[in-house]
């Protein structure tokens, strides 16, 4: 919810959006057990709260992760050159994978149920081929989690994602 929250907020969407057929057929395809609140909520409680939430976050510690995230994609793409990879379909590949590593990095009961390990990687690779090779080795299981435990903070592995991903791991092994 916060997501959505902060999309409407963001992008000045009115919050009767959730409230459409289409918008609501599009969560309960991505997210069939996450029950989708009601417009008068969102415009209620959930905008406020996220905007609040917002407020009050230590916008310098945020500024420290994008900086830090940043830093990461530039590696790897230095790593694997600028090759036939589209860059922002490639920086939104890298955005998940960082944050679904780090969202089970967090859960580690969670990663012992699912039996998910972290892949090994030399110390001269960059540190985002641990979290490209944790998502591609357990992208199955990571996405019937996500699908069986609904949370904001973890969306779906897309489709197109999943081919980017196939094709990313394919040429960083040949390598």
């Amino acid at each position: 919810m916060f997501q959505i929250a902060m999309m409407m907020l963001i992008d000045q969407i009115p919050t009767k959006i959730v409230d459409g057929h289409g918008f609501r057929s599009l969560m309960s395809f991505l997210l069939p057990e996450y029950p989708m609140p009601s417009a008068e909520l969102f415009e209620s409680t959930i905008c406020p709260e996220t905007s609040k939430q917002e407020e009050d976050s230590d916008s310098s510690c945020s500024v420290e992760i994008d900086t830090t995230l940043s830093h990461l994609i530039e590696a790897f793409l230095e790593y694997i050159g600028r090759h036939s990879f589209i860059k922002d379909e490639l920086i939104s590949l890298l955005t998940v994978c960082h944050s679904v590593f780090g969202y089970f990095e967090d859960r580690p009961a969670v990663m012992t149920e699912l039996s998910l390990t972290i892949p090994s990687v030399d110390p001269k690779q960059p540190e985002l081929l641990r979290d490209v090779l944790f998502v591609a080795e357990h992208a199955e299981r990571i996405n019937s989690y996500i699908r069986a435990t609904p949370d904001m903070a973890l969306l779906p592995i897309s489709d197109a994602q999943s081919q980017t991903l196939a094709e990313l791991v394919r040429f960083v092994r040949n390598d």
